[in-house]
């Protein structure tokens, strides 16, 4: 479970250099432009705001794949494992009953 752990946080800390570097990227970037003229003021700001939105989802899908290789790292069962799972369940527990009930229709055949 600790191994878990650790590897979640050092997932989020790669995720968080990542995020920062980026948004130094985009901060030189702005510094840089900061001599353009104010009507392009808006367009950089659209720009920027794009930009984040984009480093963001990249953030939440590396986060979301170490999260998932850590889980099958530890054997932890994924929900399409468990549905399975429960599926072949209810079809045991369904042909079990339908043994019980041949079972019990013997028994009662056989004390007549």
């Amino acid at each position: 479970m600790m191994d878990l752990v650790e590897k979640g946080f050092y997932t989020t800390l790669g995720a968080w250099l990542l995020f920062h570097e980026k948004a130094d990227e985009i901060m030189k970037e702005m510094v840089a432009k900061g001599k353009e003229a104010p009507e392009g003021s808006r367009r950089m700001i659209d720009e920027m705001s794009k930009r984040v939105d984009e480093e963001k989802e990249e953030i939440k899908q590396v986060f979301a794949e170490g999260v998932s290789s850590a889980l099958r790292d530890t054997g932890v069962a994924t929900n399409e494992q468990l549905e399975e799972l429960a599926g072949r369940l209810d079809e045991i527990e369904s042909r079990l009953a339908v043994v019980e009930a041949k079972e019990i229709s013997i028994e009662k055949k056989s004390k007549r």
